[in-house]
């Protein structure tokens, strides 16, 4: 069955677009309700969420973190059209709009579903990893630093994948650290080296 939808150009699509729910609803449901950061430009995206709630004496307001996601999307795609195949750049789309979607839509529980942090982000870790992992395989991609890695590693730059999301994520979780407390820049991280062992 595996290889048959692995042939099928629509079935992996389709199962490339399931994989982007997997993922948005694992960040939803458990990295946010424990203030945790995603990587990537996810990640710059929550930090520019939390940083406008709090100028703004927000609480609980809508998560708009999700739309940043695919606006800061849009001139990534637009810098690896050329370089990325149409089949992948086609497909990837389409898993960034549902992933969007589904950050906007999959409603972010008041109350952490799990208590303990560690707990947390490690289910975390392995919801969003496997989603990734499925998207992946797929032949897709979520946007943000993959496309980034993926585009620079086309044009021979030295910045492979890997190296890319270890330098942008250092900066991030940093910044983390620096603006909100260090147990959350270490539960961060935590949650990012479990879903890329997972993924």
């Amino acid at each position: 069955m595996l290889h048959t939808t692995m042939k099928n150009k629509w079935l992996r699509t389709l199962t490339a677009m399931a994989g982007a729910v997997f993922y948005a609803a694992g960040v939803n449901l458990f990295l946010v309700p424990l203030d945790l950061y995603t990587g990537g430009i996810l990640g710059v995206c929550q930090l520019i969420r939390t940083l406008v709630y709090e100028a703004m004496g927000i609480t609980n307001g809508y998560d708009f973190s999700g739309i940043l996601y695919y606006v800061l999307n849009i001139p990534i795609f637009l810098l690896a059209f050329r370089s990325l195949g149409k089949d992948f750049l086609r497909s990837s789309i389409l898993c960034i709009t549902v992933y969007t979607l589904t950050l906007s839509l999959v409603p972010i529980p008041r109350e952490p579903l799990v208590d303990d942090l560690l707990t947390g982000c490690l289910l975390g870790g392995a919801v969003v990893g496997l989603g990734c992992g499925i998207v992946l395989t797929c032949g897709s991609s979520c946007g943000g630093t993959d496309v980034l890695g993926l585009y620079f590693s086309k044009r021979g730059a030295r910045f492979t994948i890997g190296r890319l999301n270890i330098v942008f994520n250092g900066i991030l979780y940093a910044l983390c650290g620096i603006l909100f407390n260090v147990e959350t820049m270490i539960y961060s991280i935590l949650y990012l080296v479990f879903s890329s062992v997972v993924l």
